[in-house]
């Protein structure tokens, strides 16, 4: 189900909603300039589009694999040939996989705390200061 980002545009709090594209659609045809935002603030909830483009893989030294890769098919090819030596030296069963960075649930990255990050940004910029999580 796709996450949605949406920042009110008087505060500059965020919120996340997931929602299935026909619920999206309702969502954009019920409030097509902003949903109200229901703090204290009174502004509307807009919806951020993000972008993310993979040009595919430069050539970099990996400290992972202690070596310069090219592309993915190389970087996959030195990990699994990794994989098999660490499991020759320390016999037992390995696996290494890649993980997306932008995957928040791959990463291990769970909604806990979320709320109270929310509610302290908005609070640091109901007083004036600068967001230290933007």
């Amino acid at each position: 189900m796709p996450l949605y980002r949406f920042e009110c545009n008087r505060c500059g709090a965020q919120e996340l909603e997931q929602m299935t594209f026909g619920e999206h659609d309702e969502y954009r045809a019920k409030y097509p300039n902003g949903r109200p935002h229901d703090w204290h603030c009174k502004g509307e909830l807009m919806q951020v589009l993000d972008f993310h483009i993979n040009l595919g893989m430069r050539e970099h030294y990996s400290a992972q694999l202690d070596t310069f890769v090219s592309s993915d098919r190389q970087f996959n090819s030195e990990l699994s040939r990794q994989q098999d030596e660490y499991q020759a030296r320390m016999g037992f069963d390995v696996k290494f996989e890649t993980i997306d960075p932008n995957d928040a649930k791959a990463a291990g990255v769970t909604d806990a705390g979320l709320e109270s990050t929310e509610r302290a940004e908005h609070a640091i910029k109901s007083d004036g200061h600068k967001s230290v999580f933007s």
